[in-house]
C-alpha cells in the first residue's frame, strides 16, 4: 500500500512538472511579450531581453522595439543595445515616441532628463563598453543635436569624471561646444557638464 502511494505521488509530481514545462513552452512560443514582462519583474533580465527580442522579430512594431531597447539598456545587455538602440533612435517615429514618454513621465520643457537622452546615453554607454570611446562621443553628439537632449552625454560625463579620464573629458567638452543652439534648460545642463569635466582636467 505504501509503495502504491509513493508511486502515485511520483506520477503526480512528474505530471505537474510536464504540465509546467508545456505551459512555459507555450508562453515562450505564443506569448513572448507577456513572458518578457514576467521575467523582468522576477529579475530574469537576460530572459526578458530574449523574449522581448522574439516579440519584436515577430511583429516589428515600434512598441516592441521600444520595450526591447529599454529592457536591453536596463539589463546592461550591450549586445542587444548595440543591435537595436540605433535602429530605435533612427526610426521615423522615435521623436514622437520620446515626446509622448516625456509627457507620460510628467516632464516639462525645462526638464532635462528626457527619454531621448536616456536612450542615446544608453547607446553611447554600449559603444564605450565595446571599447570605442570615439564612437561613443560621436553618438552622444549626434543624438543630442538631433533631439535636443544634452543628457545623451550623461554616462560619458560620469565615466570620465569617476575614472579620471582627462582625454575623454576633453573630447566630450569639444563635442558639446560644437552646438550653440541649445534650449535654455539644455544649455544650463551643457554648462554643468563642461564645468564638471573642466574641474577634472584642471585638477
Amino acid at each position: 500500500m505504501g509503495k502504491l502511494a509513493v508511486k502515485t505521488a511520483l506520477i503526480t509530481f512528474a505530471s505537474v512538472i510536464v504540465a509546467a514545462a508545456v505551459f512555459i513552452g507555450v508562453c515562450f512560443v505564443f506569448f513572448p511579450g507577456a513572458t518578457s514582462d514576467s521575467a523582468y519583474s522576477l529579475g530574469l533580465y537576460d530572459l526578458s531581453v530574449s523574449m522581448a527580442e522574439r516579440q519584436y522579430n515577430s511583429d516589428k512594431t515600434s512598441g516592441s522595439l521600444k520595450k526591447l531597447t529599454e529592457r536591453a539598456i536596463f539589463s546592461d545587455n550591450y549586445e542587444a543595445v548595440f543591435k537595436y538602440a540605433k535602429i530605435f533612435l533612427d526610426s521615423e517615429d522615435f521623436k514622437e515616441i520620446a515626446e509622448k514618454q516625456d509627457e507620460k513621465d510628467g516632464l516639462t520643457a525645462t526638464d532635462t532628463d528626457k527619454y531621448a537622452g536616456f536612450v542615446a546615453s544608453g547607446y553611447a554607454e554600449c559603444l564605450f563598453k565595446r571599447g570605442d570611446e570615439t564612437a561613443a562621443v560621436r553618438a552622444a553628439e549626434e543624438y543630442s543635436r538631433k533631439y535636443g537632449a544634452v543628457s545623451s552625454y550623461s554616462f560619458l560625463v560620469i565615466e570620465a569624471y569617476n575614472s579620471k579620464k582627462d582625454e575623454l573629458a576633453s573630447s566630450i567638452i569639444s563635442s558639446i561646444e560644437k552646438e550653440n543652439d541649445w534650449k535654455e534648460s539644455e544649455a544650463l545642463l551643457a554648462e554643468k557638464y563642461k564645468k564638471t569635466l573642466k574641474s577634472l582636467i584642471n585638477g
